[in-house]
């Protein structure tokens, strides 16, 4: 049983570590999207440098340009994108819009390997393998392999298991793979250990990990292990161990539902200064869950969740004017008619709906310069002047846009990756590797991906062995 995560926040995710998803933003114009790509990549976020180049290269809402592709995936790959440098690499391998080179297509695998990436990995793996640009190494392409393997690649794993059936790698005996599986067991143990340590010495942050490493390794029997630690650094005021003790009052499993208590847990939550735990009480008071149904103190906690990034309490927000009569609804003829100024001034009268019309200009770039920033800032300001539409149209944008929260999404990773959360450590490296929204730095991100680890976090171990190749 772990934290939930916003429908949002996996969005944000998606856009920004996988597949380029920034090419075709959620619901924004062709126009919009350009403009978007180009902001961000200017601004010296890579991967949408890499995003314009994939743009270029495929004519996807641009006349197509190989020239401007290869240079925004070099822009892309000389910050260590590792999307830009695959994409330019597999251009030098086949020799399409550049000259072709194996070894400088080798290179650029490398890159995009020690940038995190287990596609890249898994490339320079084959080149290994294959003795294409680099000299012929089995045992270094199998290595390769399982990186690519551990970052969820399925068919490398295949590729290792294919070196061993040829008989191009040892296969590991019966034995070796015991003494492997029980130097891992042991390491394993040791972390739990030192946690157990800290933990009856007063250090909440580490009970908080071994109740999480409990659930991670067996969600069902970890329930019960999970429980006297949560509760133990719960009571010493640690928040988020307070937010996962109050899941277990909600009806989890085998446990008995008491919205009481989960409504005592989630307060005390949020009062630590954990927003989710906010956003829950929200519901509750919404819900009369626990706790006599109050719309006004709900209005508040989601009005706190989504000034604090956490953006599903905006439409919350909104449907909560609604159900305590505290809509604004002023009718205001042909506003389509005004133009920016004409609607700014509005705006400044305190006219909500101008604030909400302007703020669809900005977004769309209608009569006025791309601006999504300025969107939302007016989004807010007629949300929070509780003309109803606008509070939904946060949630969108910042779907749409998802750079535009990540400061902030920055600050609840941190809470989380202190106490071994939903893989936030990892997060975090990902995001400071390749300057998703922060300032680009390997320091930092390597001092996350050794935090994740020390915590367990396999994903976060992986990928300082590729920084280190």
């Amino acid at each position: 049983m772990s934290s939930f995560i916003p429908f949002y926040r996996a969005l944000i995710l998606f856009t920004l570590m996988g597949f380029p998803a920034s090419v075709q933003a959620f619901g924004l114009s062709e126009k919009a999207n350009l403009a978007l790509s180009k902001q961000h990549c200017s601004d010296g976020y890579q991967r949408s440098c890499s995003a314009l180049g994939y743009r270029y290269l495929r004519g996807n809402g641009v006349i197509q340009d190989f020239n401007k592709a290869v240079m925004y995936f070099k822009d892309a790959c000389n910050e260590y994108d590792a999307f830009g440098c695959i994409e330019l690499a597999k251009m030098y391998e086949k020799g399409q819009y550049v000259e072709q080179s194996s070894k400088v297509a080798t290179n650029l695998f490398i890159k995009a390997c020690k940038g995190g990436s287990g596609w890249g990995c898994g490339y320079v793996g084959d080149s290994y393998s294959l003795g294409r640009g680099i000299d012929q190494d089995f045992q270094k392409a199998a290595h390769l392999y399982k990186l690519s393997c551990d970052d969820g690649l399925i068919a490398r794993c295949k590729n290792i298991k294919d070196l061993m059936s040829e008989n191009k790698i040892k296969k590991l005996t019966k034995q070796a793979t015991l003494a492997q599986n029980k130097e891992e067991e042991h390491r394993k143990e040791t972390r739990i250990e030192d946690f157990k340590f800290k933990c009856k010495n007063g250090d909440l942050i580490s009970c908080t990990i071994l109740g999480n490493q409990f659930l991670v390794d067996d969600v069902f029997v970890g329930k019960q292990k999970s429980i006297p630690y949560f509760e133990m650094a719960c009571e010493g005021g640690e928040p988020i161990s307070c937010h996962l003790f109050a899941q277990y009052f909600t009806g989890h499993g085998e446990f008995e539902r008491d919205y009481e208590s989960a409504f005592f847990y989630y307060q005390r939550s949020c009062e630590g200064g954990y927003i989710l735990s906010c956003l829950e009480l929200g519901d509750f008071y919404q819900r009369g869950k626990g706790v006599k149904r109050d719309y006004v103190k709900a209005l508040s906690l989601f009005k706190e969740a989504c000034d604090n990034g956490w953006i599903r309490g905006c439409p919350s927000l909104g449907l909560m004017y609604k159900k305590t009569d505290t809509a604004y609804n002023t009718p205001v003829k042909n506003l389509d008619t005004l133009d920016a100024d004409e609607l700014e001034k509005s705006c400044r009268a305190e006219n909500y709906k101008a604030c909400y019309q302007l703020g669809k200009r900005f977004k769309e770039g209608n009569g006025v310069k791309f601006d999504f920033e300025k969107a939302r800032q007016l989004y807010k300001k007629a949300c929070y002047g509780r003309f109803l539409g606008s509070c939904t149209s946060i949630f969108v944008l910042q779907v749409e846009v998802p750079l535009l929260n990540v400061k902030q999404d920055i600050q609840h990773w941190e809470q989380e990756c202190n106490v071994g959360l939903n893989n936030a450590c990892n997060t975090l490296g990902d995001l400071y590797i390749e300057g998703h929204g922060v300032r680009k730095n390997v320091e930092l991100a390597i001092r996350f991906y050794k935090e994740g680890c020390r915590q367990g976090d396999k994903k976060s171990c992986n990928r300082l062995e590729m920084l280190s190749l």
